[in-house]
């Protein structure tokens, strides 16, 4: 307190007793109390170490000079589970996982590391970690699928609509990542949103039939008629509606009230040469429910 008190023998009892927390506490001298404990007690010592400890920020300091010894599957797995279950906080656990993906080397470890993730409450913290993953470029189908199964617990439109824009930005949406992506997509509630992952899309040219009917599905379900319609026209500007894209690019115009921009479609669509008789029909029919004269 504010007292003095003799160091001998009251204060060395007491130091003695402190020193240990306040140095686990601190993250003073981690690296090379890391390299001690674990040559004495392997990983077991060292996760055991790190559960004494009581901050966010040691933890996630001792855990980051542990994983730098180099660990076996099943090790890396247990530092993913405990990192995961025991730092508190959103930031520090994100940064460790970020700085940590490199590890992710087999199915038991990518299990660990989305679960730990997934305990992240932070909407801006999980897209961060879930982005780092995809950052530096395509990533094995099980993973993307995973962050995309992870990523639905996402709240926030913007985080959410942000992480499949830079997986779409990365690799094709194929048939193992057509259904996750989608279902992910689905909780993006925004038109804006929602509209901007799809516009996204839709600029690959490397996409499967049954990718662009299921991004034109999804069109269906943006409430506002502009950002809709605007889903549309970027469809057109790169691909026919010829064949699987046929039926679900009507429907998607079919639900866009506003005459002014169901026309705009339907007057984009017309200008293309390459329709055939049924498309040509199927844009008469829609042109019915054109309400305005004008």
């Amino acid at each position: 307190g504010s007292s003095e008190r003799p160091f001998e023998p009251e204060g060395r009892k007491w130091l003695s007793g402190m020193l240990p927390r306040f140095i686990r506490q601190s993250g003073i001298g981690a690296p090379a109390r890391v390299v001690r404990i674990h040559k004495s007690g392997g990983v077991t010592g060292v996760l055991a170490e790190v559960s004494r400890i009581e901050g966010s920020w040691s933890k996630r300091i001792y855990l980051t000079e542990l994983v730098k010894l180099g660990l076996s599957g099943l090790d890396v797995q247990r530092v993913f589970t405990q990192a995961g279950a025991e730092i508190d906080s959103d930031f520090e656990l994100a940064s460790f996982l970020i700085s940590s993906n490199k590890l992710i080397a087999d199915d038991g470890a990518r299990r660990a590391y989305l679960g730990a993730a997934g305990s992240i409450g932070s909407d801006f913290e999980l897209r961060r970690v879930l982005s780092s993953l995809i950052k530096s470029g395509p990533v094995a189908a099980p993973l993307a699928a995973g962050l995309l199964e992870t990523s639905t617990s996402i709240d926030s439109d913007f985080e959410e609509a942000s992480l499949l824009v830079d997986l779409a930005r990365q690799q094709t949406i194929d048939a193992a990542l057509r259904g996750p992506f989608f279902k992910a997509l689905a909780t993006v509630g925004s038109s804006f949103e929602h509209s901007r992952v799809l516009q996204t899309v839709l600029r690959r040219t490397d996409l499967a039939p049954e990718a662009r009917a299921s991004a034109l599905e999804s069109a269906s379900a943006v409430e506002s008629d502009f950002e809709a319609a605007a889903v549309l026209l970027q469809f057109l500007k790169y691909n026919s509606i010829e064949g699987p894209s046929r039926a679900p690019f009507f429907r998607a115009a079919a639900s866009i009230d506003s005459d002014f921009e169901h026309s705009r479609v339907l007057q984009a669509l017309a200008r293309r040469s390459d329709l055939s008789d049924g498309s040509v029909l199927e844009l008469l029919k829609s042109a019915q429910a054109i309400s305005s004269n004008f």
